[in-house]
C-alpha cells in the first residue's frame, strides 16, 4: 500500500494535463471580478506560458470513473464507466476516479457533506439553506460503492447563506473532490483515495448556452502513462461549474466570514492539510460505525494569480535550461500539450502553458525560474477558500503518520509555497519555510504575506530529533537579497501542538528562518547514598596471668622458679 500511495501522488502531481476545446478568453473589464479571470488565449505558435492559480484543481470538478486496460503503466484502452458493474468496462485492470461529494440526506449516508457552516465576524453561527444540486446530471456521473471506498461521482450542492451576502447575491457552492485509484478487476480489493480537495465559492447563476464542461478524456493516445489526468470537452473559463443552460460565476468572498464543512467518509482521511485560508480549525476522528469524520473551518484570503505567455526565444537562458531538462512530453495546456510528436518538431510550431498543480520543491523551483519573467506584479487578486489533504505528505519510516489523526496544517496567502513541513537546514541550524509571490498585487499595492503552521509536537520532535524539553524559537524573514524583514511572528507550544505564525512580510521570495531551541533538560540528580560507618571491631583482651617467683635450695644449690603456681623441683625445698 505504501508504494502505491507514493506512486499515485507523484504521478498525479507531475503529469496533470488540462485541455479545453473552447478557446479561453481574458476577463478584462473592470466590472468583472478577479475571481472570474481566465487564462488569455494562446498568442500563436512558439510560446511558453506559466499559470499559477491558487484553487488547486477545483476548476476540473466533473466526476468520473475510468476503467483502463493497461500493460505496466502504458494505457491501451480507456472507458468512462457508469459503475463498477458497467459491462463496457469489463476487462479493465486499472481504475481511477474523481468523486464529487453531495450533501448527506440522512445520518446513515456516507461519502457526503454532513453540514456547511458559516460564522460572522462575531463568531455567530449563520443559517445555511440547502437549495438544490448543481449542475444537472453530467455525462460522466457514476454510482459509487461505499464497500470499496468508491464515493459517488455526482453533482455539487448549491446553498444559500443569507447572512453572508456578496456582490452576486447569497449563493455558495461547497466543493469537495476526492481522487483515487485501484489495481486489477472491479471486484478485487478497495480503492485507495489519495487526495482530497476542498473549496468554497461565492457564486451567481447565469442562464445561457454553455455545454457540459470538462470531462475526463477516453482517448488512450493522449495518456503518456496511466498516472496522467487528461481533460477535454467544452468549457467556458468564466464558469466555476456549468451545464448546458446554466453557469455558476465566481464572486468575491466576504473576508469577515468563516466558512467550513463537516464530512463523513468510508475511508481514512489524510493527516496533513494545506491551503489558502487563515485561522483554520480542523478535526479528524472516527464514529462508532468506523466511518471517518472530518470538520474544517477557516476564513478566506486574497491570493494573487500569476499568468503569462512569453515567446520562447525571449525567455531567460536559465529558464530555457530548466524546461529542456523536464521529462517529455511536457504536460499543461495549449496546442503542444502532451503530444510527443508535436514537441519533437520545431519549437516554433507549437505552444504550451505550464500549470501549477502541486506544492512541492519542484513546483517552487519552477515558480522561481518564471518569477523574473512574471515581474513584480500579480495578474489578478482574487479571493480564495481552498484546502487540500494528501496521504503520505510527511510520512516516512522514521516518523510514520497515524491514520485518522491530524498531524499538521499549513495555511498561507502566498501564490506558491511548500506544502509539507520543512527540512532541517544543517548549515544554519534552522527550519526554512519557503513562500513566493509577486511583490505587488495587481492593484499596485504591496502584497503582505501570511504563513501559519501547526504541527503535532510529537511529530515535530520525531522529525527534528527534539527531546521532550520545551521548544522555543525565533523567526527571521530573509528577503531574496539577504536583507532582514520586519514582521509579526509568533511561536509557541501548547496542548501538544507547536504553532508558528508570520504575518506582514513582503515578497517576492522570502524565506522564513526558524531557529529552534530547547532548554537543557534539568539533570536528574541521584543522591549518593551516605556510606554506613565501618563498624569498630570488637577486640577481646585476654588477661595475662601473674607469675610468681620462689627460691628453692638443695644443699648448697639454690634455684629460682618462676610460674603462676611455682613449685620446687624434686629434691629441693622452698627457702
Amino acid at each position: 500500500m505504501k508504494s502505491r500511495k507514493s506512486k499515485f501522488l507523484s504521478a498525479f502531481a507531475a503529469a496533470f494535463l488540462f485541455l479545453t476545446l473552447v478557446p479561453a478568453f481574458s476577463s478584462a473589464a473592470d466590472s468583472v471580478p478577479d475571481e472570474q479571470y481566465s487564462t488569455p488565449n494562446e498568442p500563436g505558435p512558439g510560446y511558453f506560458g506559466f499559470n499559477s492559480f491558487p484553487d488547486f484543481q477545483l476548476h476540473a470538478n466533473t466526476g468520473h470513473l475510468l476503467g483502463m486496460q493497461t500493460t505496466g503503466v502504458t494505457v491501451n484502452k480507456v472507458v468512462a464507466c457508469n459503475s463498477l458493474a458497467d459491462p463496457k468496462c469489463a476487462g479493465s485492470n486499472f481504475w481511477k476516479f474523481r468523486a464529487v461529494l453531495p450533501m448527506c440526506q440522512s445520518a446513515a449516508d456516507t461519502n457526503c457533506i454532513d453540514e456547511v457552516i458559516a460564522r460572522d465576524k462575531d463568531n455567530v453561527l449563520l443559517p445555511v439553506n440547502s437549495t438544490r444540486k448543481f449542475p444537472t446530471v453530467r455525462e460522466q456521473d457514476y454510482t459509487g460503492d461505499p464497500a470499496q471506498n468508491l464515493p459517488n461521482g455526482s453533482q455539487l450542492p448549491l446553498v444559500d447563506i443569507p447572512g453572508a451576502p456578496h456582490a452576486g447575491g447569497t449563493l455558495y457552492i461547497p466543493m469537495i473532490l476526492i481522487d483515487g485509484e485501484k489495481e486489477n478487476d472491479a471486484s478485487s480489493g478497495k480503492f485507495y483515495p489519495g487526495i482530497i480537495q476542498m473549496g468554497l465559492y461565492a457564486v451567481s447563476i447565469k442562464n445561457g448556452s454553455f455545454g457540459f464542461g470538462n470531462y475526463a478524456s477516453t482517448d488512450s493516445k493522449r495518456y503518456v502513462d496511466r498516472g496522467w489526468m487528461v481533460s477535454g470537452g467544452q468549457s467556458n473559463p468564466e464558469c466555476i461549474v456549468q451545464d448546458a443552460t446554466q453557469c455558476a460565476l465566481a464572486q468575491r468572498l466576504p473576508l469577515n466570514v468563516s466558512f467550513g464543512f463537516k464530512i463523513r467518509t468510508t475511508f481514512s482521511l489524510p493527516g496533513w492539510f494545506h491551503g489558502r485560508v487563515i485561522n483554520p480549525e480542523i478535526q479528524v476522528s472516527k464514529d462508532s460505525g468506523g466511518n471517518s469524520l472530518f470538520s474544517i473551518s477557516a476564513t478566506p484570503v486574497v491570493s494573487p494569480i500569476v499568468s503569462v505567455w512569453k515567446k520562447k526565444t525571449e525567455l531567460p537562458e536559465s529558464l530555457n535550461s530548466f524546461i529542456n531538462k523536464l521529462q517529455k512530453p511536457l504536460g499543461g495546456s495549449g496546442s503542444g500539450a502532451g503530444d510527443m510528436a508535436v514537441q519533437s518538431g520545431s519549437p516554433d510550431s507549437w505552444s504550451l502553458m505550464f500549470d501549477t498543480v502541486a506544492y512541492e520543491n519542484f513546483q517552487m523551483e519552477q515558480f522561481l525560474e518564471w518569477l523574473p519573467v512574471i515581474g513584480d506584479k500579480a495578474t489578478k487578486d482574487p479571493t480564495y477558500w481552498s484546502f487540500r489533504g494528501e496521504q503520505g505528505n510527511v510520512a516516512n519510516s522514521k516518523c510514520p503518520e497515524s491514520p485518522n489523526e491530524l498531524n499538521g496544517i499549513v495555511s498561507t496567502n502566498a501564490t506558491q509555497y511548500i506544502a509539507g513541513p520543512p527540512k532541517w537546514n544543517e548549515a544554519e541550524q534552522s527550519l526554512d519555510y519557503k513562500v513566493a509571490a509577486a511583490h505587488y498585487k495587481a492593484n499596485g499595492e504591496e502584497f503582505k504575506g501570511s504563513y501559519n503552521l501547526a504541527i503535532k509536537s510529537e511529530l515535530a520532535r520525531c522529525l527534528y530529533d527534539f527531546t521532550k524539553a520545551p521548544i522555543k524559537a525565533t523567526i527571521s524573514i530573509v528577503s531574496r537579497d539577504g536583507s532582514q524583514q520586519v514582521a509579526t511572528t509568533i511561536v509557541n507550544e501548547k496542548d501538544g501542538w507547536l504553532y508558528l505564525s508570520a504575518n506582514g512580510f513582503t515578497f517576492s521570495n522570502p524565506i522564513l528562518k526558524v531557529k529552534l531551541m530547547q532548554d537543557a533538560p534539568t539533570p536528574v540528580v541521584t543522591p549518593t547514598p551516605t556510606a554506613s560507618p565501618t563498624p569498630t571491631p570488637v577486640v577481646t583482651i585476654k588477661p595475662v596471668p601473674i607469675q610468681k617467683i620462689i627460691v628453692c635450695v638443695k644443699g648448697k644449690t639454690i634455684k629460682k622458679v618462676k610460674a603462676v603456681s611455682p613449685k620446687c623441683p624434686s629434691g629441693y625445698k622452698k627457702k
